[in-house]
Parts: C-alpha cells; sequence; structure tokens
C-alpha cells in the first residue's frame, strides 16, 4: 500500500528530516491506484515551510526510497557515506529527489534508476517541461 512521511509545522517550529549515524531506511510510497492523498510522495516537507528547515542525512546513511523525496522550499544536505537509492519493480526503479537546494559532500551518492512504467505506477512524473539548473 505505501506510505507518505508528511513534515509540517508552523511559526518557528516546522518539523524537518534528519538521519545521523548508520541508519538505514527502506520506504514505498503509495500507488496512483491507492487512493492516498499523496501517490507518488515517500516523504514530503509542507510547502509553507521556510528556507530555514534543513533536511539532513549524515554519516553512512542508506536511504531506500520508491517514490519521491519532496522538499520544495527548504534544503536538503547529503553527506559522509550517504547513499539515497530507488528500488523497484523489476528492478529498475523509480526514485525523484526535489529540493529547494541539494548540498552533497563527502563520497555521498544518488542513485535513482527510474523507468516510465514503474514511476507512472506510483503517479511519480518522468517528465518536465523545465531542464535542471547547477547554480554555484
Amino acid at each position: 500500500a505505501g506510505v507518505t512521511i508528511v513534515l509540517t509545522g508552523s511559526g518557528a517550529d516546522w518539523a524537518e528530516l534528519s538521519l545521523t549515524s548508520n541508519t538505514t531506511i527502506d520506504i514505498t510510497a503509495p500507488t496512483s491506484a491507492s487512493g492516498q492523498p499523496y501517490p507518488g510522495i515517500a516523504i514530503m516537507q509542507d510547502p509553507d515551510a521556510p528556507v530555514t528547515a534543513a533536511n539532513t542525512l549524515s554519516a553512512n546513511i542508506t536511504a531506500t526510497v520508491t517514490g519521491a523525496l519532496y522538499f520544495p522550499t527548504a534544503p536538503l544536505n547529503i553527506s559522509s557515506n550517504t547513499v539515497i537509492q530507488s528500488t523497484g519493480g523489476g528492478g529498475t526503479g523509480c526514485g525523484l529527489v526535489v529540493a529547494n537546494t541539494l548540498s552533497m559532500a563527502s563520497n555521498s551518492q544518488i542513485n535513482l534508476n527510474s523507468s516510465a512504467a514503474d514511476c507512472a505506477s506510483y503517479g511519480v512524473p518522468t517528465t518536465t517541461t523545465s531542464s535542471p539548473t547547477l547554480v554555484e
């Protein structure tokens, strides 16, 4: 059936994703056929969260995700041998990372093998009208 973790808050108190020190997470988003309110989204931060609501994965984290990690207004910082990877039907997987800013350091990796068919079954978009942009 899948699950969506929603990080929310208000005022100066906002939930943040913080995984540290040899943590393993394996999460699968609900499918578009499940009737859940956020199909295709595994972890999301409320779009009203301020840019100061930083999300961090650090120190030997393995995050296996089928679906999207969605942090539209806040940063995602990954470091110190952290790996974000996707899996899914047929082993091809479906993964998507959306963040206001993405910071990667110290052997961190994002390995998302996204199959259009697998992503469609979860409701995760595989095309966009704009290209990614590198900002320094």
